[in-house]
């Protein structure tokens, strides 16, 4: 059995125009979604944050108090405060470093880098 080559490009031809034409519908879903994914996943990092900051800020505070006034409520909070909240966001993120390499997306998670992760946002 012979391929027709005029028959094979022109079946090529309307298979890629049907291809590009369903492409281009999944890839504008593809971005929005994508785009909602770094909002959310920006929303969370930055209330990690912030609540973890709240943490962190007394441990701060107290330190320099007890230092000006030689006292121990640091190690006081430590010891009755429970421990700040764990970053949960690598789950959800493909890129991770369970295969023991660091990559930009778990440096980002790690860090809380808010503004970097909305700069892979898809315009």
């Amino acid at each position: 059995m012979s391929i027709n080559a005029n028959a094979a490009a022109t079946d090529w031809n309307n298979q890629r125009s049907e291809a590009i034409g369903e492409l281009d519908t999944l890839e504008a879903t593809l971005k929005a979604d994508f785009n909602k994914y770094i909002d959310s996943l920006s929303a969370y990092l930055q209330r990690l944050k912030a609540a973890n900051d709240i943490r962190n800020n007394y441990i701060n505070d107290l330190g320099v108090e007890d230092i000006k006034n030689d006292t121990r409520n640091r190690q006081t909070f430590l010891y009755s405060a429970t421990d700040p909240i764990k970053n949960n966001a690598m789950n959800y993120i493909f890129d991770d470093h369970r295969n023991s390499q660091v990559t930009k997306a778990s440096l980002l998670i790690g860090s809380c880098d808010v503004n970097e992760l909305n700069s892979r946002k898809v315009l």
